[in-house]
């Protein structure tokens, strides 16, 4: 250590500028290794922005000028865009010699925070977002603006659930040769193959990281993924991801191809444009989604049925084997005392008990086997469907054959639970028609259940 550094023994609470110039600083939304971003008011037209700045550390150390300039850059890349998917720049300036841009200020969330630990979304959710994406790179790239940073931090869904892109740090303008050829310049797990290589990108690098931003909301996996950005890139430049299909069922195969076309490892195999792409995928109908979701129903229902026949073979067995059980002590008994053999009507106390309990022992073996059945449909989500093997009804029989049984009751109510938990999901998606049609189910199923109730009065509005 030298003696000119400086050592702060006591760390001071993070303090940062009351104002930008007009703009009343409110609180810190967020603060990165290049910089933080600031929510604040704009008292002049009464308007709520937010504003990025550029850390001072950062610019001691940039000798080079890379960080300021690349800073300038989003300011000068996304000035030029006026699209309601790409968050607006509004204003820009400098306080005490660090740069700052005033932007538009999103009330929303992250792509990346709906697609955390493996989360997927509804095919039709995922097919809104993406084409919205879609339509602001078609007209930013007509813009002359290659963003080259398409990834699910960089997305934002704002709380009416549309698109807002941000971050052109390292956008590419097409009248600029800041960035020359061989200077790697991403987010590896969603940069092109050019861009892994270093080679030259245009428009269509975007296409393909929009197409891997796109194949994790419908699988919850990383199109390409690896221990290493080396492994990454590795992977980028030279295999092929499984379908979305294969790791997500309800996904179309025509999705599939589209796909396919999208992440081709040369760019004149791709799309030609951003808006290609997003035709392509608003011609996959919902009618080819459907048949693929009855097709999954059929079999899944086929397998329903067989695990059911063998849980019930296996409940024959068992009181097969009780019986002959129970046959072999009386003629035992039979040949120890032949006169003394029981008839219908004379039946040893001893050997009538034993019957009881025998037949108790059954009724509790069915039991337990279907508690089992029960909760195996809940763990893969059978929860009310397909009829007749789902857990709903597994739970519903089980108290028919004994109405006090607890497990049983509390299985239901966490069905209950589950279930308004998916409708939910359904309303926040904006997805109101398939909100409709399990509310209704569970109106059926659950009619002293006020909550969907008031779920319905929201999807109503």
């Amino acid at each position: 250590m030298n003696s000119s550094d400086t050592v702060i023994k006591h760390p001071k609470k993070d303090r940062h500028p009351a104002t930008f110039g007009k703009y009343q600083v409110l609180f810190k939304i967020g603060q990165g290794a290049m910089g933080a971003v600031f929510k604040a008011y704009d008292p002049s037209i009464d308007r709520v922005v937010a504003i990025k700045t550029i850390s001072p550390s950062v610019l001691l150390i940039d000798e080079s000028g890379e960080f300021k300039e690349r800073f300038l850059r989003e300011v000068r890349a996304t000035g030029k865009i006026n699209h309601p998917n790409i968050i607006s720049i509004f204003d820009s300036g400098e306080l005490d010699g660090t740069p700052f841009f005033v932007m538009e200020f999103v009330d929303g969330k992250e792509l990346k925070d709906f697609i955390t630990n493996g989360s997927t979304l509804s095919v039709d959710h995922a097919k809104k977002i993406i084409c919205q994406i879609l339509d602001a790179l078609f007209y930013s790239h007509n813009c002359g603006v290659v963003h080259r940073d398409i990834k699910p931090s960089n997305i934002f869904i704002d709380v009416n659930g549309n698109v807002k892109i941000a971050d052109f740090g390292i956008a590419k303008q097409s009248n600029s040769e800041l960035t020359q050829t061989g200077c790697i310049i991403g987010t590896p797990s969603y940069m092109s193959p050019e861009q892994c290589m270093g080679a030259e990108v245009d428009h269509r690098s975007d296409i393909f990281s929009a197409a891997v931003v796109f194949y994790e909301m419908l699988t919850g996996e990383k199109c390409f993924n690896g221990s290493s950005s080396h492994t990454v890139m590795h992977k980028i430049i030279s295999t092929t991801p499984e379908k979305p299909s294969e790791l997500n069922i309800l996904v179309p195969q025509s999705i599939d191809k589209i796909l396919s076309k999208a992440i081709q490892k040369k760019p004149d195999d791709r799309f030609e444009t951003a808006l290609e792409f997003k035709k392509a995928i608003e011609n996959t109908s919902d009618f080819q989604t459907n048949i693929d979701f009855k097709k999954y129903i059929v079999k899944y229902s086929a397998l329903s049925i067989v695990v059911v026949c063998v849980v019930a073979l296996l409940v024959l067995f068992s009181e097969n084997t009780d019986d002959q059980k129970q046959q072999s002590v009386v003629v035992a008994g039979a040949e120890q005392h032949p006169d003394s053999y029981p008839t219908q009507t004379q039946k040893s106390p001893s050997m009538f008990n034993q019957s009881i309990a025998s037949a108790e022992l059954t009724e509790q073996n069915k039991v337990t086997r279907l508690l089992k059945v029960a909760k195996a449909h809940k763990l893969v989500g059978r929860l009310v469907v397909p009829q007749g093997s789902n857990s709903y009804d597994t739970y519903k029989l089980i108290l028919d054959m004994n109405p006090d049984n607890a497990e049983a009751k509390q299985g239901l109510q966490e069905v209950n639970d589950l279930f308004f938990k998916q409708v939910n999901a359904w309303v926040e998606q904006g997805e109101s028609d398939k909100a409709r049609a399990d509310i209704a189910t569970a109106l059926l199923l659950f009619p002293h259940d006020e909550r969907y109730q008031s779920v319905l009065s929201r999807v109503v509005k």
